[in-house]
């Protein structure tokens, strides 16, 4: 779906063919906020044609941005001219290692974007429903905008491309002293992840209560202990993908939506229980 970008969102000066242009922020999406800076340049507002929007994890597998997915970071985007995707791009980029935002800033024409699947992933239901700006489009989609139009619709959602094994939860490693290598009860957190509990140790962070980002901790050691000790892709979560996960969950402030995406790792299918029993 082509649309006028709204007015209500600010603005932000970008170079564009080495001409400085000025670029409209799309609507923000039902996982995260957009941030920008406004400029007024003698009271008229330009709007900069561009491409783009979100790459994230649909939890449900149901094709559609829900509360509770979480952005997926750092996903490779090819932009080509015209109707197809392959050869050589005339943009790359990946999606933002925080947001799963992305945007290409282009002239009017007609293009196609070409998401590439992350290891472990695979695309979600494509074109679910008649709302084009919360589904999750094909892996090469086309769009063709106007001068000083932002199709703000070009989403991709991805689903885990495995099964996962149960993982053990965060009760288990807490009561269990036969951690994966080199891993210890004594490891401090922030040696492995962004320091968001100072000083404290993978034991201390399984063992502390509340929810927020106390939740989002023991889940996150719980998941990263089940990748070292059950392995990829029987797992179904890599080691780095966690520490991606869980730090970009930390740097935004946003928690729940990661923490529930490494909770179902470990309580996904009733009747299968954690292999290490």
């Amino acid at each position: 779906m082509i649309r006028l970008p709204s007015t209500r969102h600010p603005l932000t000066t970008l170079a564009v063919a080495s001409a400085v242009v000025l670029a409209a922020c799309s609507d923000q999406s039902a996982l995260a906020p957009k941030s920008t800076n406004r400029v007024n340049r003698t009271s008229t507002f330009f709007f900069a044609t561009s491409l783009g929007d979100l790459t994230w994890v649909d939890v449900n597998g149901n094709g559609i941005q829900d509360v509770g997915d979480a952005p997926l970071p750092n996903v490779t985007l090819n932009l080509y001219a015209g109707t197809v995707c392959g050869g050589t791009p005339i943009q790359t980029q990946v999606s933002d290692p925080i947001t799963g935002y992305y945007q290409f800033y282009v002239t009017a024409g007609t293009y196609s974007v070409e998401a590439v699947t992350p290891m472990t992933y695979a695309p979600t239901a494509a074109e679910v429903g008649a709302d084009r700006e919360i589904d999750s489009n094909r892996s090469c989609t086309t769009a063709t905008v106007a001068d000083g139009e932002a199709n703000v619709s070009l989403d991709f959602g991805y689903v885990s491309a495995v099964r996962p094994t149960q993982g053990c939860t965060p009760g288990y490693w807490k009561n269990h002293r036969r951690w994966p290598a080199p891993y210890t009860q004594s490891t401090l957190f922030s040696a492995v992840f962004a320091n968001a509990f100072p000083n404290k140790t993978f034991q201390q962070v399984l063992s502390q209560g509340g929810g927020g980002l106390n939740a989002l901790g023991r889940h996150t050691v719980s998941a990263f202990l089940n990748a070292g000790a059950i392995g990829s892709p029987t797992y179904g979560l890599t080691s780095s993908q966690i520490i991606s996960e869980f730090n970009a969950a930390f740097a935004s402030k946003v928690y729940d939506p990661t923490k529930n995406r490494f909770e179902s790792f470990s309580d996904a299918y009733p009747g299968i229980t954690c292999p290490l029993n």
